[in-house]
């Protein structure tokens, strides 16, 4: 008895945090971009040997019609090229280390934001935020977001599929303040 009512709580708690404690990720979109992306990166597909959205669904289990979306927002994006009729499909129309995770993400999603924090001088259209003016921590998001960006902005396709994600924090902006001796900040 006591077990089923420790089940029941522990369910009810994940379901709770589930519900209103939603972390930073990416979307599932822009997930099966990068898979899609990395297949034909590994696979070396070219205008000679494009693949299918068909082909590479059916390789990864993802479902057909929203790959299809994300495929045709990478082509639009001019990350992909793509062949017509058949034998047609997609190839990469740059280099895999010429593709950011910043790049895909801006082509699935749009311009990448953690908030709403706008600056005049924004080339992408914001929601104004009204607490701005007197917010306390407008200046730390804005440069958290930046610090975001040129982090996305530093892995490449040709990273993820080598299993090569090493960014140095100075890279990004961050200072090594408060690490043990021992620690590295790369």
């Amino acid at each position: 008895m006591f077990e089923i009512v420790l089940n029941s709580y522990y369910n009810t708690l994940v379901a709770d945090f589930r519900e209103h404690c939603r972390m930073f990720s990416l979307t599932r979109k822009t997930d099966y971009a990068l898979v899609a992306l990395a297949s034909l990166a590994t696979l070396r597909s070219g205008q000679d040997q494009p693949r299918s959205a068909r082909q590479i669904a059916q390789e990864y289990d993802l479902p057909l019609p929203l790959l299809m979306q994300v495929l045709k927002d990478l082509h639009r994006s001019g990350i992909l090229g793509s062949v017509r009729g058949a034998g047609g499909g997609y190839y990469l129309a740059l280099p895999p280390e010429r593709i950011s995770i910043t790049d895909v993400i801006a082509a699935i999603e749009g311009q990448v934001w953690v908030t709403v924090c706008c600056k005049e001088d924004e080339p992408v259209k914001c929601v104004p935020c009204s607490l701005i003016e007197k917010c306390p921590i407008t200046a730390a998001m804005r440069r958290l977001n930046d610090r975001i960006i040129r982090f996305f902005s530093q892995i490449t396709i040709r990273d993820l599929i080598e299993n090569e994600v090493c960014v140095p924090l100075e890279g990004v902006g961050v200072e090594a303040r408060g690490l043990p001796a021992h620690a590295s900040t790369t």
